[in-house]
This record gives C-alpha cells, structure tokens and sequence, in this order.
C-alpha cells in the first residue's frame, strides 16, 4: 500500500464523470496510425491497392480514424 500525507492530497469538487472525447479520439487515431504504420502487412496491402504514395498515406489516415471512431464509440458504450 501506499501511504500519502493528507496534505499532499486534493479533494475534487467536481465529478470526474467529464472526459473529453475528443482528446480520447485523437490519442486512440495516433496509437492506431502508429500500430499501421509498423505492421508490415498493412503497409503491403496499402501499397498494392494504390498508386502513389499519397493514396497510401491516406488509407493509412482513414483506417486510423475508423479504428479510432470504433474505440470511441464501444468505450462511450453506444
């Protein structure tokens, strides 16, 4: 257990209850572009479904951002 001075503790008045979800959404797309970006599979399949670079980073974007929106939405429980 870990003991705390009770004066180095701060009472909350307010309820936790306020996440901000889009501060959540942006922290889930950047875990996700990074778990896309480091899978090589991803990547491959990217590569071979698109003609540019360009049209690979943006696949990689908009998988990251349905990714993220999916986690968003199961963790608010919808």
């Amino acid at each position: 257990p870990i003991e705390v001075p009770f004066n180095d503790v701060e009472l909350l008045k307010e309820p936790l209850n306020t996440i901000d979800w889009q501060q959540v959404r942006i922290q889930a797309d950047i875990a996700a572009m990074q778990g896309i970006t480091s899978n090589p599979y991803f990547i491959q399949e990217f590569d071979r479904i698109s003609k540019t670079v360009e049209q690979v980073r943006e696949r990689a974007a908009i998988i990251s951002v349905e990714f993220a929106d999916a986690l968003v939405k199961e963790l608010k429980g919808e």
